[in-house]
């Protein structure tokens, strides 16, 4: 028998295989168990940083509330400032998401109103009504409101209006009423401009929307805007005659029930004025 063959039959010594896996498993555990307690601890420098932060943002929550819990509940109540008179609740989420739904089922209402009751003028292109953020725009083409370069509305326009204003009833919205012409130059003894001619158009819609009491006077305003926002490119008379119009925008509000207040004016060159009254013949 040879050497080498002597030690083939001794079994080596050694860990049992079993006991590899069950060490590798425990090391897992273990690591597991070491990250789900790092996640809980709270790191009460970070925290405070927060809260200081939170402080200077809302105008002074308390310095050193007792626990997380309860700056919490801080948080969700309102703002502590420091003498400790709670303020308006800073989170009204809920209460900002309900209104925002009630304005879009009001602005969807009137729209459907109107589609349904203008049928036979949509359809005769007398008047026009589109949808546009949170505004529903209804158009009148100059061609059935007004005489070329007149400020006084025709006989068929003005039903028309008082239809349309007797529609608009439910909501928070602000009533905008803009006049605008094409790009050709006017000049005459009445208008030295068409900044004039689209602002007295405006208001003689305004006046006949404020006939129907339906729509509050503080709720409505005026502009006109002359050739500075076209619907299509002053390039042909057919383009020219779209663009010559007078428009009633209906503007939902999307702000919460403790903050309705009117938009900003925005930073355009328009000829305006709020709420018109009469004027003596």
């Amino acid at each position: 028998m040879m050497e080498g063959d002597s030690t083939s039959g001794v079994t080596e010594q050694g860990v049992p295989p079993w006991m590899v896996t069950f060490a590798d498993l425990m090391a897992l555990m273990m690591t597991f168990f070491v990250l789900l307690y790092s996640y809980s601890k709270v790191d009460e420098e970070k925290y405070r940083a927060m809260v200081g932060s939170m402080a200077s943002a809302f105008g002074g929550i308390q310095d050193s509330p007792s626990n997380s819990e309860d700056a919490i509940q801080g948080l969700e109540a309102g703002v502590v400032s420091k003498d400790g008179a709670e303020t308006k609740p800073i989170f009204d989420e809920q209460a900002t998401r309900s209104a925002s739904i009630d304005d879009a089922s009001n602005q969807e209402k009137l729209y459907r109103k109107l589609k349904s009751g203008l049928v036979e003028e949509l359809k005769a292109a007398r008047v026009i009504v589109e949808r546009e953020g949170d505004s529903v725009i209804i158009r009148f083409p100059e061609k059935v409101s007004f005489r070329s370069g007149s400020d006084s509305l025709t006989p068929d326009a003005i039903p028309l209006i008082h239809r349309v204003a007797g529609m608009v009833r439910d909501g928070d919205y602000t009533v905008t009423v803009a006049g605008h012409t094409d790009d050709l130059p006017i000049t005459t003894e009445r208008f030295r401009s068409n900044w004039e001619l689209s602002a007295a158009r405006a208001v003689s819609v305004a006046h006949q929307v404020l006939d129907t009491q339906q729509i509050p006077p503080e709720a409505l305003q005026v502009s006109g805007f002359a050739d500075a926002r076209p619907l299509v490119a002053n390039d042909s008379a057919e383009n020219r005659a779209r663009n010559r119009r007078v428009e009633i925008i209906i503007e939902y509000q999307s702000t919460g029930p403790d903050d309705k207040q009117s938009p900003a004016p925005k930073n355009d060159a328009t000829a305006t004025a709020t709420s018109p009254t009469k004027a003596a013949p």
